[in-house]
């Protein structure tokens, strides 16, 4: 009985160890958390410049909404076609919807 548990503890002692090495080795350097922060700083500042490049297209397209409701509203006020006339009142209802 004496043997298992002696066996029994040098097997747990060398679990511990082993363990132990990989714990180590888990454990990060400080010199990473600046590292890290940079790429993060990198990757919020890359969405950050994405918000904007959409920001100023949508208000590029929201400029050019009035001209297109103008000529479409013409359009249907020279327009005698039925089928036209539908197509030109469903462009304008999106517009508007803009």
């Amino acid at each position: 009985m004496r043997f298992r548990e002696e066996l029994s503890r040098s097997k747990r002692a060398d679990v511990d160890a082993a363990f132990e090495g990989v714990q180590r080795s888990l454990v990060r350097p400080a010199s990473l958390f600046p590292i890290a922060k940079a790429m993060i700083k990198d990757i919020w500042q890359g969405q950050v410049a994405q918000t904007e490049a959409r920001r100023k297209a949508q208000k590029t397209a929201l400029k050019r909404v009035p001209a297109s409701i103008s000529k479409a509203a013409d359009r249907l006020a020279e327009t005698e076609s039925a089928a036209a006339i539908r197509a030109l009142e469903t462009k304008l209802e999106k517009l508007e919807a803009e």
